[in-house]
C-alpha cells in the first residue's frame, strides 16, 4: 500500500476520535440492517453452531480501574504498546499495529463466511454476513449444519437437529448401538433399562445373552422341566427337574393275565402310563403245568371247601375249561369226562351223577365224608362255590 497506508490510517484515526464521537452525541443511529443487532455479542450470534474463529480472549476478564484487557492481558488504559496512536482502552489489539478502531477481520457464523469491525471502545462488532440470512435475526441455528452434540435427561450424550424453523429439535438418546454400552452402568438411550435390563442389548455382540430378571424352562427326565433364571445378562444354573412322569415316553411294560396270556400298557407321550390293553395269548408259547394235563389243560384237585376260582389263583388263575369238560350237560360237560379225570389224577372207581342237596354247582368232585366220586348234573357248575367236605376238579392255567 506505500504512503497511502499511513494515510489511510490517519484518516481512521481522525474519524474514531472526532467525527465519530460527534455523531453519537448528536443522535444520528447508523442503518444496520445488513448485520446483527448490535446487543448481540459474537457468542450470542455464533448460538450453539461452534466456536467462531478466533474468539474475544478479553471475554470473561474484569480489569483494575485504569486498566483495559488487551489480548488476554490486564494493561493501562492509556498505553499504547504498539504505537498505532490508538490507546488500549480503544484498541481491539494493543500488541497489533494493524489492529486500530474501524479495521476489520474474516468471521464466521451460522450464515457462514462475514466480518468483524473493531469499535472505538476496543470492542470486536457481531460477525456480519455477506450473504442474506434467514437466520440471522430470528433463529437460533441453521438447518443445514450437522446433527449437533446434546445433554439427554438421562445425563448422557445424544443428538439434535436444527429444523426448517431454524430452532433446535429435542434432544435424542443414543441407541444401545454396541455391547460396550451395555456393561457401563448407564441407562443409556434413556428408555429406563440400563444394561442388561435393557432388551436393546440382548444379542448384541459383546452385549448381553438375556434381559436381566426373565426365566426360560429346559425340559429334562420324563417329561419334567428345569427352569434357569437371568442374572447380569447371563443364564444361571438350571435348577431342579420338576413335575416329571412316572415313565419314560414311549416305554411299553406288560404283565401275565393267564397261561400264555398277557396284557401291556403303554407309556404315553406326557410321561404318564395308559391303561391296560385286553388279554391276548402269546404266540408259540407252551405254558408249564404243575398238576395234570390232560385235555389240553392243566387240572387239579383242590382242597376241601375251596373254589375253583381260588384255588387256582395260586396256579395261573382259573381255566374256564372247568365249565366246558366237567360242567352240567348244558355247558358242554359229562359224567364220562369227569370219570377220566379222577383216573388220570390216580382216583379209581365209577363217578355218581346227581344234583346237590343245597342247589350248588360244583360239577366234578370227591365227597370226602365217604370217599365217593360225584359228577353234579344240576345246577350249572360255578367257580366261585366251594363246599365243605368236598373236594372239586379244576383246570387251571398252570
Amino acid at each position: 500500500m506505500g504512503c497511502n497506508s499511513g494515510l489511510i490510517q490517519q484518516m481512521a484515526k481522525l474519524w474514531y476520535l472526532v467525527v465519530l464521537p460527534a455523531i453519537a452525541c448528536s443522535g444520528l443511529v447508523f442503518d444496520q440492517t445488513h448485520r446483527p443487532a448490535p446487543d448481540r455479542d459474537a457468542a450470542a450470534w455464533n448460538g450453539e453452531t461452534g466456536p467462531v474463529p478466533d474468539p474475544d480472549p478479553c471475554q470473561g476478564i474484569t480489569c483494575d480501574p485504569g486498566q483495559v484487557c488487551a489480548e488476554g492481558l490486564c494493561v493501562p488504559d492509556r498505553q499504547d504498546e504498539d504505537e498505532d496512536d490508538f490507546a488500549a482502552a480503544n484498541d481491539c489489539d494493543d500488541h497489533d499495529a494493524t489492529v486500530f478502531p474501524g479495521a476489520t477481520r474474516p468471521c464466521s457464523s451460522a450464515c457462514g463466511a462475514g466480518e468483524t469491525t473493531c469499535h472505538a471502545d476496543g470492542t470486536w462488532s457481531p460477525c456480519s454476513p455477506l450473504d442474506e440470512c434467514d437466520c440471522v435475526e430470528e433463529g437460533e441455528c441453521d438447518p443445514s449444519i450437522a446433527d449437533q452434540p446434546c445433554a439427554t435427561d438421562c445425563g448422557t450424550v445424544g443428538l439434535r437437529s436444527c429444523g426448517g424453523d431454524c430452532t433446535w429439535g429435542a434432544c435424542r438418546p443414543p441407541n444401545e448401538a454396541d455391547g460396550a454400552t451395555c456393561h457401563d452402568g448407564v441407562d443409556n438411550d434413556c428408555d429406563g433399562d440400563p444394561d442388561c435390563d435393557d432388551p436393546d442389548c440382548v444379542g448384541l455382540a459383546g452385549g448381553c445373552t438375556c434381559r436381566n430378571g426373565t426365566t426360560r424352562t429346559q425340559p429334562c427326565g420324563n417329561c419334567g422341566t428345569a427352569t434357569q433364571s437371568c442374572s447380569q445378562g447371563e443364564w444361571g444354573s438350571l435348577g431342579p427337574c420338576t413335575d416329571e412322569g412316572s415313565c419314560t415316553a414311549g416305554d411299553e411294560e406288560t404283565r401275565s393275565c393267564g397261561a400264555c396270556r398277557e396284557e401291556s400298557k403303554i407309556c404315553e407321550n406326557d410321561c404318564r402310563w395308559g391303561r391296560w390293553g385286553s388279554c391276548e395269548p402269546i404266540d408259540h408259547c407252551q405254558p408249564a403245568c404243575g398238576g395234570t394235563e390232560v385235555f389240553g389243560h392243566c387240572w387239579y384237585l383242590t382242597n376241601a371247601g375251596d373254589s375253583c376260582l381260588n384255588y387256582c389263583s395260586r396256579h395261573g388263575g382259573y381255566d374256564s375249561a372247568t365249565e366246558e369238560i366237567v360242567g352240567t350237560e348244558s355247558q358242554g360237560g359229562s359224567r364220562s369226562q369227569c370219570e377220566d379225570l379222577f383216573h388220570a389224577l390216580g382216583y379209581r372207581g365209577s363217578v355218581s351223577s346227581g344234583t346237590h342237596s343245597s342247589g350248588l354247582g360244583v360239577g366234578c368232585n370227591l365227597w370226602t365224608t365217604y370217599d365217593s366220586l360225584w359228577w353234579c348234573r344240576y345246577p350249572a357248575l360255578n367257580p366261585a362255590v366251594g363246599r365243605e367236605r368236598l373236594r372239586m376238579i379244576c383246570a387251571c392255567n398252570n
